[in-house]
């Protein structure tokens, strides 16, 4: 030992020894709450990044592998001893750093992520056990107790496990802790762990309950720009704000909640009484305190007590035995609670000072992290309420809510807490948990204020969370201020059920976020709030208010004094304060409340008018304010020019204004802001900045604005000049500028002129204002009787006080009025008469209603001018006016009048005049109201029972044709009612018994009064007496019909009352068509048996047209039962087996009735044998069967008995897939093709157009297959649009080039539709190349040449109905054709086509050029000439040394060179005629010599054409309308003209008109039976007819005439196209009736699908072709239509004296199309189709 330099000797140092085992039962082990052990093992989990973890509680029976408790049982008993605790986690299984952190205490864990900081919360488990256990991945690690050391034991698991285990063996073996409590304690507890989303406890194998956690995706919140997101010393900073929804479930075993040992208080036995929503939020927010013995009200008794049973519900049993309580759960069934709120999570950076991060290093051994997360929870008020009812449900109350619940509770006993990862009993304040990395104390009870280091880290994350509260809160309020409902100028509303829920949401969210006491550490609550208000630099702080959501700055104090006409300015509501815990009283400085100043009241004065029960209290307001003032009288009174100014009040409409009201005094207010000094801010000038908007509130009120205001109704008493207003009454009217006197009340006239500037106001004054032209009449001395009687009143009390000057202003003003109420109305004072004068009570004789007696106004009556003499000529005039006169006596004047007029008599004239326009005339029973004369019916019975007006006739009885009578007969009284009236009265207007009474008279009296009926007039009118079904109405002529079966279409029946009128009430027996196809588009059947009827009762009575059939295709109108989700579409739009809808099922069907819904088909969109279609049409095309009948009728209105050839394109574009599939396979799908084959011409343009361009047609290429052709080859087929197929018209051609190309399928009718629709002929395609070597002299060539140009015109004629290149007397020419011979000849055959295939096989043996040996070809030689034939090349035909060719190889070249597509057969056919000699040709009917004549006379007459010079041609016939028709006429002229160069015998011009009307009068109708199209045939061959016109075979059976016109029906199995076939007879009956004059019995059709015959003549009968009309026209251009079949009728009236078609047809033709061609345009006109192009 040494001596130290400052006196000490050195020490001896010792180890100090620190016993183990103490320090961790005593302090490590002992955590200040319950679950603790389960609360450090789950955060420890969650660190690891576990997702799932177990607690499981397992009895000594289930480890020594005994049956389980509750196994194989239904309840399991929670009172059996637990032996071992398991925590188990799913986390990341331990490290060798973790396995060396466990075994050393305090060593926490250093990543900055993690929670633990310490290293002593493992170490919680020695609360239960004394050896635990860890086993992780393959390790494991046991401690226990050597003495006071603790030692370990470790080794290898016998398996690899993910799973992490802590297992505590207790020392005394014990039941499970309160599994519902330790729930609830998990719930809050998963709040704010980061990984962990799901947590079971069990005991042995049984899950007790399960909690599950489930987060929404999160969305960003905008952080305004004014809050401060930096911490107070600036260490931390909020970087984002982000909101997400989180779930909790939890699911218990049943009955579970009896296990807890918490008390609900709010359960009372016996009775549940939750509180209301409101009692909830203020207890939750205001808190209730106990009762003064300290226990909780509505506390009950613990439900778990000895010898207690619930019964036999299986819900809870417990039983007493020797060791305790048995207590048993269901095990089968489980309790499942849901549970929902709001995280707000910031994301904050952290930059530490170094003295921080020295500071933390210190207290966590690890450094601070540099990023983390702040979390804070919202619960809705909906949420809130939702746990509250469920605690006043429950006896042991909510799992959610409860000691360390998630929710906190409605008194305040559970607050929102602090989450350290797991929570602390440290509380917030507010209503919102806080979760983030706090530093907590040891025992993590609290957070650390304490230490340096920990103290300014825990405050600057109190910062954040303040700071995230503001946000939060003012996001919440935010939400309410944007819901808030508006009304005028978009102001808050203050009332209505809307407003009243947001008001409690506000409510809640103020109470939510206002500040408590925290606890234990008081200073939480005080960082959080400090925060919470001043984050934010400005000034704006959202509150709630009267008025809505304000800033606190605008919002106000309330006051009485101002509170009875300041009504737009925010004031405090009285639910959030002030009081003993308000948000108010937190408010710092800048955010407080203020009181009300002058300036509020301008500003409110400004945005509204003053209601009328809020203007006396302004006065009254404004006179202390300026009285009291003790500013200069200058300042005081531009202060009343600032508020006057801005300050509108309104004057009800419907409350006459005026004095008399009684006032309160002048007390009542205190404050007056202030004194004087409220004006101070004011000065003199600048009022302009508040003026008011000044628009009226009402179309009742008047809103007058108060600096309007010059004068004010004096209160004195009686007998002064200026003290009239002392007899003003309130009603009594006032001038624009004059304050009503209720208004001012008993406020002193003086006070009132000197505060408010206004004068009192004059007799004078306030009678001009009632004199006024644009007074209202109520107010108007002229125009209200009461109005003037009331001014007399108050002229008589105030005219002896008026001076001389007032009275003479008076006089003359009112004599110039009428103003004098007499007994005919307002007179002026010169025109009304004294009563005396009234001799035969007709001259307008003073009468005042106020006042019995006039007398004590005669004075001012005679003042004013008022006669006392009758001036008779006034008479008639004042009839009208009054009442006190007798009809008879007046009728009997004028009777007199009108035979002898005198000087004292009225003009009778005029008196009549009055007797039959104007409303003087009473009827009987009617005191008030007036009719004209015409109006009134004579006093008879009949017209008392139909309760018509009848005359007032108050003198004896009635007197039909007396001289009084038949004056007022004659002058305009009814002496019954009119057709029009007596419909009126029959109509459902009147009573029932009225009807009646209406219906006999109207019978009884029809022959004399109503002849003229005509229901027509009256077709929207109700009258007719009706019934549906037994009820008894009145139904309008359109809805009621006399035959049986229409009611059931939803028209009316004829009542049984009605039907011996049906004659004279004229009703129908049936519905126009227009009615029918209306009500079916309104109201179609309601079902299949419903339809079936309908359309069999239309299809026998209907009487339909064919235009209203077509309507009815249009509807949908068809009901279909289809399981609910299908769609009845168009066909094949349907999915799946039940794509087609097949047929409308049938009655008694299997389908459940729940299970299908209608829907509605049209017509046309319908087939209907199912039986004759393939089977897989019904999956593609709606088939329907409503029975033979209604069938029939739905064939007329569109349907159709099988799909067209239009309906299987269609189909077939829309999926063609799909219908292949269903057609199984390529030859049923060539059977579609056949048929498209032989109707394709059939089909619109528009689809044929389409059709081009889909790889819609089969076809079939050679190659590698499995599918045999109609020619036993092998060949795959495919589906390829027509223009990339090739038919295989060359049969040598196809074998060289048959691997290149896809072919149509070989036959005739389907290679011409796929040559129509663009494919190619395979002659087409293959290029012949001719190429010759030496040309040499052969004789033979002269003979192939006329041997040529004889047999080749048989051939052509052979082949007219094909297109021909060349005339055979242009190869004729020298110039044009000529035949060589030459040594060799070869012919070079090339490919030219844009679709070869080609794939591996092609590309191998590519041959697209072949050269081969032949004996003749054809050579084109180019060449120039004027000539426009001679622009053709020339042609030379050679020949293969010096003998005779093969004649086929001549015939296939001239083949490709006069024929277009010319054919094998064509070859054959020209070689036969070139190798056969002249006799065996003539022996075979082959005229040669016939045929040259008529080549050499085409040369000759060619020749002669060329030299005629050209005539210019003639203008086709038009007028003003041409253009429309130009382009329609030159086609079609063109078209039917095209044979006009062929000659015929002269036709002379002058007779022409006379040949084309001789034409259209020789039409004659058809008399045979049998149709035979068979005489056109013997055309010659060299005036054939055209395409269009041309002769054909076939006979048609003649059927019925519709429309007046012959229809012949098609041969069987063709059904005719009946909506088409009437809209084609309607356009002909037009033609033929408005345009040709021509009777319809002369015109026939018939029906025939060949795409180009329009129609033909046989023997004068015209006959027209409808399949033409369907195929071109039906439902197009209805104007191109009109015109087409215009000039078709033309050209086959023509044929009536031109059978062929040469040049005079051509010329008759045009003349009959010229003659008709004005009035074809008026038709056109007529029908709306003309417009202009």
């Amino acid at each position: 030992m040494t001596t130290a330099t400052n006196g000490y000797t050195n020490g001896e140092m010792e180890q100090v020894t620190v016993k183990i085992r103490p320090l961790v039962d005593k302090v490590l082990a002992r955590y200040p709450e319950q679950f603790t052990v389960f609360r450090e093992l789950l955060q420890n989990a969650d660190d690891a990044r576990a997702t799932s973890a177990k607690i499981h509680f397992r009895t000594k029976e289930y480890n020594d592998g005994a049956e389980a408790n509750g196994h194989g049982h239904k309840v399991v008993d929670l009172t059996t001893p637990v032996h071992t605790w398991v925590v188990s986690n799913n986390g990341a299984v331990f490290e060798p750093q973790d396995w060396s952190r466990l075994r050393n205490i305090a060593d926490g864990n250093p990543g900055s992520d993690k929670i633990g900081a310490f290293g002593v919360g493992f170490f919680t488990v020695f609360g239960m056990t004394n050896e635990p256990k860890v086993s992780s991945g393959d390790k494991w690690l046991r401690m226990f107790w050597e003495g006071e050391q603790l030692r370990i034991e470790k080794g290898n698991c016998p398996s690899y496990s993910e799973w992490t285990d802590i297992e505590m063996m207790l020392e005394t073996p014990k039941p499970v802790p309160a599994p519902f409590d330790l729930t609830r304690y998990l719930i809050s507890s998963m709040t704010f762990l980061s990984h962990i989303t799901e947590i079971t406890i069990l005991l042995d194998d049984q899950i007790l309950s399960r909690v599950t956690s489930t987060t929404a995706e999160s969305s960003s919140v905008d952080i305004p720009s004014r809050m401060t997101k930096t911490s107070r010393r600036g260490t931390m900073e909020v970087q984002s704000v982000s909101v997400r929804r989180q779930d909790i479930k939890a699911e218990l075993m049943q009955g579970m909640s009896q296990t807890s040992t918490t008390i609900n208080k709010k359960y009372k036995a016996g009775k549940i009484q939750p509180k209301s929503r409101t009692e909830k939020i203020q207890a939750f927010f205001g808190g209730k305190k106990d009762k003064k013995d300290g226990s909780p009200e509505g506390s009950a008794p613990s439900l778990i007590e000895p010898s207690v049973s619930t019964g036999s519900n299986g819900a809870v049993n417990g039983t007493t035995n020797g060791t305790g309580l048995t207590l048993e759960i269901d095990a089968g069934k489980k309790d499942v609670y849901t549970a929902q709120f709001t995280k707000y999570s910031t994301d904050v950076l952290v930059t530490p000072s170094k003295e921080l991060t020295a500071g933390l290093k210190r207290a966590t051994n690890k450094e601070p992290a540099s990023e983390l997360e702040f979390c804070m929870t919202y619960f809705s008020k909906e949420e809130f309420e939702k746990r509250e009812e469920e605690n006043a449900s429950c006896p042991t109350g909510s799992v959610f809510q409860g000691p360390a619940g998630l929710f906190s509770s409605a008194d305040g006993e559970f607050a929102p807490r602090i989450f350290i990862g797991q929570g602390t009993l440290q509380t917030t304040g507010f209503g919102a948990h806080f979760g983030s990395r706090f530093i907590p104390t040891m025992e993590r009870g609290t957070v650390d204020l304490v230490n340096e280091g920990p103290k300014e880290w825990n405050e600057e994350l109190l910062y954040v969370g303040g700071f995230l509260a503001r946000l939060v809160y003012e996001t919440e309020m935010n939400k309410l201020k944007h819901a808030w409902p508006t009304g005028k100028d978009d102001l808050p509303l203050k009332n209505g059920q809307e407003v009243d829920r947001l008001f409690k949401q506000g409510v809640y969210v103020t109470r939510f976020f206002t500040g408590r006491t925290s606890t234990p550490d008081a200073k939480i609550a005080d960082h959080i709030k400090d925060a919470f208000f001043h984050c934010s630099t400005t000034d704006e702080f959202p509150i709630l208010s009267t008025h809505g959501i304000h800033n606190s700055i605008k919002v106000r104090h309330p006051a009485d004094e101002y509170s009875a006409f300041v009504k737009n300015v925010p004031l405090t509501a009285k639910e959030i304060g002030p009081g003993e815990l308000s948000l108010l009283n937190d408010l710092p400085e800048h955010l407080q409340i203020r009181s009300m100043s002058f300036k509020d009241i301008i500003e409110e004065l400004k945005g509204r008018a003053l209601a009328s029960q809020e203007v006396t209290p302004f006065i009254r307001w404004w006179v202390s304010i300026f009285m009291d003032s003790a500013n200069t009288r200058d300042k005081r009174t531009a202060a009343r020019y600032k508020l006057f100014d801005v300050t509108t009040f309104t004057i009800p409409g419907t409350t006459p204004r005026g004095g008399g009201g009684s006032g309160g005094g002048l007390g009542g207010f205190g404050g007056r802001l202030g004194g004087l000094g409220a004006f101070s801010d004011f000065g003199i000038g600048g009022f302009s900045e508040y003026g008011a908007d000044g628009s009226s509130a009402g179309t009742e009120d008047r809103v007058v604005r108060m600096s309007t205001i010059k004068t004010f109704i004096e209160q004195r008493a009686a007998g002064a000049i200026s003290t009239f207003g002392t007899f003003l009454a309130p009603e009594d009217p006032l001038p624009e500028d004059t304050m009503p006197r209720n208004f001012t009340g008993n406020i002193d006239s003086e006070t009132i002129s000197h505060a408010c500037g206004w004068k009192p106001l004059t007799f004078y004054d306030w009678l001009v204002n009632m004199a006024r032209d644009d007074a209202e009449p109520s107010q108007s001395i002229v125009r209200s009787q009461q109005r003037a009687e009331r001014m007399l009143w108050v002229l008589r009390n105030t005219w002896p006080g008026l001076a001389h000057d007032q009275q003479a202003k008076v006089k003359d003003l009112l004599g110039e009025l009428e103003c004098i109420p007499t007994n005919m109305g307002m007179k002026k004072p010169g025109e009304a008469y004294f009563p005396e004068a009234d001799i035969f009570h007709d001259v307008p004789v003073v009468k005042l209603q106020t006042f019995a007696n006039i007398q004590q106004f005669r004075a001012v009556f005679t003042e004013l001018g008022v006669q006392r003499h009758l001036n008779i000529e006034i008479l008639l005039i004042r009839l009208g006016e009054h009442s006190d006169w007798s009809v008879a006596d007046v009728v009997r004047y004028l009777i007199s009048a009108t035979s002898s007029a005198t000087e004292a008599s009225m003009d009778a004239d005029i008196g009549i005049a009055i007797l039959r326009d104007a409303p003087v005339f009473f009827a009987e029973n009617e005191k008030d109201k007036r009719y004209p004369l015409n109006e009134l019916f004579a006093p008879l019975q009949e017209n008392r029972r139909l309760g018509l007006p009848i005359l007032k006739w108050s003198q004896g009885g009635w007197l039909d044709g007396s001289s009084e009578t038949m004056f007022l007969y004659r002058n305009g009284l009814n002496q019954a009612p009119t057709l029009r009236k007596c419909i009126d009265l029959l109509s459902d207007t009147s009573p029932a018994p009225i009807r009646d009474h209406a219906l006999l008279f109207f019978t009884r009296f029809h022959d004399q009064l109503y002849r003229s009926y005509d229901p027509e007039n009256f077709k929207n009118v109700r009258y007719l007496p009706a019934k549906r079904g037994e009820v008894e109405c009145v139904a309008s002529p359109r809805e009621v019909f006399n035959e049986n079966g229409w009611a059931d279409l939803g028209f009316y029946s004829v009542h049984d009352k009605a039907r011996a009128h049906i004659v004279r009430l004229k009703i129908k027996d049936r519905p126009t068509p227009d009615l029918v196809v209306a009500k079916l588009r309104d109201n179609p059947p309601p079902d299949r048996r419903a339809a079936s009827h309908w359309f069999k009762f239309l299809g026998r009575r209907g009487g339909l047209s064919t235009t209203h059939m077509a309507e009815l295709a249009e509807l949908d109108i068809i009901p279909f039962e289809v399981v609910k989700g299908e769609n009845v579409e168009q066909e094949g739009e349907q999915e799946g087996e039940q794509e087609g809808v097949q047929e409308v099922p049938a009655e008694g069907s299997s389908t459940p009735v729940s299970a299908t819904e209608l829907k509605y088909l049209k017509p046309k969109e319908c087939y209907l044998k199912a039986e004759n279609s393939p089977e897989f049409y019904k999956k593609i095309f709606h088939y329907i069967d409503l029975g033979e009948q209604a069938n029939k009728f739905l064939l007329h209105c569109g349907a159709k008995e099988e799909p067209s050839c239009e309906d299987i394109v269609r189909a077939l574009l829309k999926d063609r897939e799909r219908f292949f599939n269903e057609a199984g396979g390529p030859n049923l799908y060539l059977n579609e093709m056949r048929q498209l084959s032989m109707k394709y011409m059939t089909l619109p343009r528009d689809l044929r157009d389409q059709l081009r361009q889909e790889p819609l047609f089969l076809c079939y290429r050679r190659g590698q297959t499995t599918e045999t052709m109609q020619d036993g080859e092998e060949a795959t087929f495919d589906f390829r649009p027509a223009e990339q197929i090739v038919i295989a018209d060359d049969a040598e051609s196809y074998r060289l080039f048959k691997q290149f190309i896809y072919i149509a399928p070989k036959e005739p009718l389907v290679e011409d539709c796929y040559r129509y629709f663009g494919a190619k002929d395979m002659s087409s395609i293959v290029r012949h190349d001719v190429i010759t070597y030496n040309d040499i002299e052969s004789r033979h060539t002269g003979d192939v040449h006329s041997l040529i140009l004889e047999r080749l015109p048989v051939f052509m004629n052979e082949c007219r109905d094909r297109k021909q290149l060349l005339r055979p007397d242009w190869l004729a020419n020298h110039e044009n054709f000529c035949v060589k011979a030459c040594n060799s000849l070869t012919i070079v055959k090339k490919l030219d086509f844009k679709h070869i295939h080609e794939d591996e096989f092609t590309r191998e043996s590519q041959k697209e050029i072949v050269e081969e040996r032949a004996t003749a070809g054809m050579k084109r030689v180019k060449r120039t000439a004027e000539d426009e034939e001679e622009k053709l090349d020339a042609l030379e035909l050679w020949l293969k040394g010096g003998e005779r060719p093969d004649m086929y190889d001549v015939a296939v070249a001239l083949c490709r060179i006069v024929l277009e597509n010319a054919r094998m057969q064509d070859s054959l056919l020209l070689m036969t005629l070139l190798d056969t000699d002249r006799e065996t040709l003539q022996r075979r009917g082959y005229d040669i010599d016939k045929y040259k004549n008529l080549q050499d006379f085409s040369v000759e007459e060619a020749k002669r054409e060329q030299n005629k010079p050209q005539e210019p041609e003639e203008d086709e016939p038009g007028d003003e309308s041409r253009p429309v028709f130009d382009d329609w006429r030159r086609k079609f002229f063109r078209f039917m003209g095209r044979n006009k160069k062929k000659r015929g015998g002269p036709l002379n011009v002058k007779t022409l008109d006379d040949e084309a009307q001789k034409a259209l009068d020789g039409c004659t109708p058809e008399g045979d039976e049998k149709l035979n199209n068979k005489e056109m045939g013997n055309e010659p061959k060299e005036k054939h007819a055209p395409d269009y016109c041309k002769g054909r075979e076939f006979s048609l059976d003649k059927s019925v005439e519709l429309n007046g016109i012959t229809v012949y029906e098609p041969p069987s199995g063709i059904n005719l196209p009946r909506v088409a076939l009437h809209e084609f007879l309607d356009m002909i009956r037009d033609i033929m009736t408005e345009v040709y004059k021509q009777p319809l019995r002369k015109f026939h059709v018939f029906y025939d699908k060949d795409p180009e015959l329009m129609g033909f003549n046989r023997s004068q009968a015209v006959f027209l072709n409808l399949g033409y009309f369907e195929t071109h026209h039906y439902r197009r251009d209805m104007a191109q239509a009109h015109i087409v079949w215009y000039f078709v009728i033309a050209h086959e009236v023509a044929h009536n004296n031109e059978p062929f078609h040469d040049s005079n047809h051509v010329r008759l033709f045009s003349k009959i199309a010229e003659m008709k061609f004005l009035e074809l345009n008026a038709l056109l006109e007529k029908k709306g189709l003309l417009t202009k192009k």
